[in-house]
């Protein structure tokens, strides 16, 4: 991942080199101001072909958890033996003597885990041809721009967690005259546990159109908003809903970026 953001950022600082040479044409940087909001980040690059159009690049990538203690790719079986010992008293129906629970032997559990999916990085590069009509303001122009993008997509997978517990309970009167209601209680769980899970990366392509407006602020800085949807082909459907918006089958979603022009 950290090779493909420093590709991606060389290459961008490379257009804006050779774009910002060139008459009559500009380039702006851009950030996605919402992705900040939603454990990602989006940076936009775009080149001014004429004042009518523009291609536009983008990179987005997003980080949802981390990987926890226990996670691992393939499978994973575990015994271990726990035992409890207490004193009861039959007619009070008292407890005394208990010490808790406590683990036979070298076993011991496998760390918690919790849910299908333990943690999720994304990232996806797309393309852009923007159309521009400009209004009676001049700082402010409408524009249209359908894009192509690809994505991948990397987890953690918890695909089985299972626990199986026998338990067995044994019991004896501590005496016949001083004690009669006096009963000793030894309770032993021999627990196994199967755990499988994996680390999958998945490739998406897909599609986007948007309507948009942008306002061209003093010194060079500019406001972008946006509305739109697109498909996707490929991706995670069983979990869909922890994917960015952006990354499921269909989607619909809006942006506002902030940026600054060169040239």
């Amino acid at each position: 991942m950290k090779y493909l953001s420093k590709t991606l950022f060389f290459a961008l600082m490379l257009l804006s080199n050779v774009m910002a040479g060139q008459e009559k044409n500009s380039i702006s940087f851009k950030v996605q101001a919402i992705s900040l909001l939603k454990n990602g980040v989006e940076i936009v690059s775009e080149w001014q072909i004429n004042p009518r159009t523009s291609l536009e690049v983008s990179f987005r990538y997003n980080q949802i958890g981390s990987r926890p203690d226990g996670v691992f790719h393939g499978t994973w079986s575990n015994q271990y033996v726990e035992r409890r010992t207490y004193l009861t008293d039959q007619n009070a129906t008292a407890v005394f003597n208990d010490a808790g629970w406590e683990y036979l032997g070298d076993g011991r559990p496998m760390p918690p885990i919790s849910g299908l999916l333990t943690s999720l990085s994304s990232g996806r590069v797309s393309a852009g041809f923007r159309r521009y009509n400009t209004s009676g303001d001049k700082k402010l122009r409408y524009f249209i721009q359908p894009s192509v993008s690809v994505a991948f997509v990397e987890l953690f997978e918890v695909i089985k967690n299972d626990t199986y517990i026998q338990e067995t309970q044994e019991s004896w009167r501590l005496g016949e005259l001083s004690q009669p209601s006096m009963i000793a209680i030894r309770e032993t769980r021999d627990v196994n546990q199967f755990r499988e899970t994996h680390f999958t990366k998945n490739w998406i392509v897909g599609a986007s159109y948007h309507l948009g407006v942008q306002y061209q602020l003093k010194k060079r800085f500019l406001l972008e908003a946006k509305i739109g949807g697109g498909f996707n082909l490929g991706g995670l459907p069983d979990l869909a809903k922890k994917l960015p918006l952006d990354l499921r089958q269909y989607y619909g979603n809006a942006q506002f970026l902030v940026g600054y022009r060169f040239g």
